[in-house]
This record gives structure tokens, sequence and C-alpha cells, in this order.
């Protein structure tokens, strides 16, 4: 495989010198901005209520003061939509999740953005803790996508999405505006 190789020319956003490097991968990490994965909800032709995809701007911002609002998933996406309905007044939001995925509060979303490389799983869940207790999320260390030595002196975090961060989610848990929900759609 060392024969073949996709020749990639990256261009430096800050205006410096264009180079080719040779890869055998190449890897996007789009999440889910690049289409909607349109799915059918029993009795949704009856709801009445708006169904967006919270993409592509189709959700009427205009429409949600006031509004109790289900955002389903957990990912970074979800929070930051969770995020856009309380900047727009929504009474409550609802993230209906499977399982509920680590949050990042701002600090140490910046400290591992300029910290070690890579911050030690350890570290990352030690600085979550103060945020998680003071809105009551749990201890980071039993959430599902953390396996960590009994001693926890050794952790590997595994998880599928990207961390939604920010302290607005934590904030909207703790003034009752947000509410975690596990379960799946029926």
């Amino acid at each position: 495989a060392h024969d073949r190789y996709y020749k990639l020319s990256v261009h430096p956003v800050d205006g410096g010198d264009t180079r080719e490097v040779n890869v055998s991968l190449i890897y996007n990490y789009p999440g889910c901005m690049t289409r909607n994965r349109i799915i059918d909800y029993p009795g949704e032709d009856v709801f009445g209520g708006h169904v967006a995809y919270g993409m592509n701007d189709d959700c009427p911002y205009h429409e949600l003061k006031g509004q109790n609002v289900a955002i389903l998933g957990n990912g970074a996406f979800a929070v930051e939509n969770a995020r856009t309905c309380s900047e727009h007044a929504t009474n409550k939001v609802y993230l209906l999740t499977r399982r509920k995925n680590l949050a990042s509060p701002r600090v140490p979303c910046w400290f591992v953005h300029q910290g070690p490389l890579p911050t030690p799983g350890k570290l990352v869940l030690d600085m979550f803790k103060p945020m998680y207790d003071l809105a009551d999320f749990g201890d980071p260390w039993d959430y599902w996508s953390v396996h960590a030595s009994s001693d926890r002196s050794k952790v590997s975090i595994v998880q599928n999405s990207r961390f939604g961060i920010g302290d607005v989610t934590f904030l909207m848990v703790m003034y009752g505006k947000l509410e975690y929900i596990q379960d799946t759609v029926k």
C-alpha cells in the first residue's frame, strides 16, 4: 500500500506556501452537516408542530419563544441547538438521548486545546468534576464513554461524538431550562 497514495495539496489559511503531502487515507469528519438524516416518526403527520433538522436555517426561530422544544441527539451539534433555543427564549428544552454523553465546561475545553498533547483523560475528567457537581450532572467518571482502572489512574474516553462544549448547557440545567431524557423515540 506504500506505493499507492493521494497527492494532497495543502493551502495554509494564513496565505503561506502551498505544499503537497502524500497520504494513503483521507477521512472527512463533517458530522451530520453534509446531509439531513430524515426520519419519519410515528404520529409526525398529525403532530401539528414544526419538525426541523437543525440545519440549513430550517428552524422558525421567531416561533421558539415560550415553547417547549425536544432535541433528538446528544452530540456537540445537539448541544449547540439547545443553546440556540435558549437564546430565543424557549420555555424548556428536552434533550432526548439513548445515552448521556460527556459535555465539556468551557475552561477545560480551552485547556485541552492549549495544554499538553494529548491531554491525559484523568486530567480532563478531574477538570469536569467541579461543574458536574455544581449542575448535578453526576460523576463524569461514571459516564458510559469512560473506561478507567479501578483506582482511576488510567482512563480512556471513547465517545462517538464530540463533546458538547459550553457553560450554557450546565446553566440551562441548573435553571431548569434543559432536561436530559435518556430514552428512545417510540
